[in-house]
């Protein structure tokens, strides 16, 4: 039924053999097919094959299932992590500024090398991101009541005391800026629904924030890949080598 995602599966299984005899594109370019299976549904059922109601039935379970998981934080897998900073390209002030999160407060005056400009971007699940500051106390970026960003504390968070769907983001690349579309108030029909901040710096309503306004728009600084490997110490190393060997190269 899914036989080229198995054997996929079976090709990518990280041993240390494997890894030695695989260089850092080749790595990224498994992993990346991996994606599209998942991603583009390449992983296809055989239609041909006359299935009974029990099994159709099943398959109709499944399908559902995968369409709520899509939608769900992934809590099991250990989350891709990156340092960065995201100037606005909208605040006119003679120095730059990036976005900030000093506790409760996030807007976009934060200056070039202050602490709370330094945001980590972590994965959540298929396509989602989240936002939280590099400093602690950890506080997560998340959009209010009032449509606007705000920083909830990681202990409300992981208590279940403020709904996480609030802080959860898809972000989409353009030529040269990237923007950040909230999953629970993005409008298709509207097109609004993006982290946006205004000239001060402060925050907008997502709800009247048109994606691909310029009040939406940032440029990503160079950003710094943290790999938090927990349970697999050899797989870490080696991912750190591969690096270190294209970052020589380049």
């Amino acid at each position: 039924m899914a036989g080229p995602f198995l054997g996929i599966l079976t090709l990518v299984t990280p041993s240390s053999k494997f890894l030695e005899n695989m260089d850092l594109s080749q790595l990224f370019f498994i992993f990346n097919i991996i994606a599209l299976c998942i991603s583009r549904s390449l992983c296809y059922i055989d239609r041909t094959r006359n299935y009974s109601r029990q099994e159709m039935e099943r398959l109709r379970q499944l399908d559902q299932h995968y369409r709520i998981m899509m939608r769900t934080s992934d809590r099991f897998s250990t989350p891709f992590k990156r340092i960065t900073r995201l100037f606005h390209t909208l605040v006119h002030k003679k120095v730059r500024t990036h976005v900030r999160i000093n506790d409760k407060v996030i807007d976009a005056n934060g200056m070039d090398k202050s602490k709370d400009a330094y945001l980590v971007i972590e994965s959540d699940s298929f396509g989602t991101i989240k936002i939280h500051s590099m400093q602690e106390p950890i506080y997560y970026l998340c959009i209010g009541k009032d449509g606007k960003p705000i920083g909830i504390p990681k202990v409300q968070l992981h208590a279940q005391l403020y709904d996480v769907n609030n802080c959860i983001f898809k972000e989409q690349f353009t030529h040269k800026h990237v923007l950040f579309k909230s999953t629970k108030f993005y409008n298709k029909k509207t097109n609004t629904g993006c982290l946006a901040f205004k000239k001060n710096g402060k925050g907008r309503r997502v709800t009247r924030s048109k994606c691909g306004h310029r009040s939406t728009l940032f440029l990503e600084r160079k950003s710094r890949i943290i790999i938090d490997i927990h349970n697999d110490g050899p797989l870490k190393s080696r991912l750190i080598s591969l690096l270190r060997k294209d970052r020589k190269k380049s």
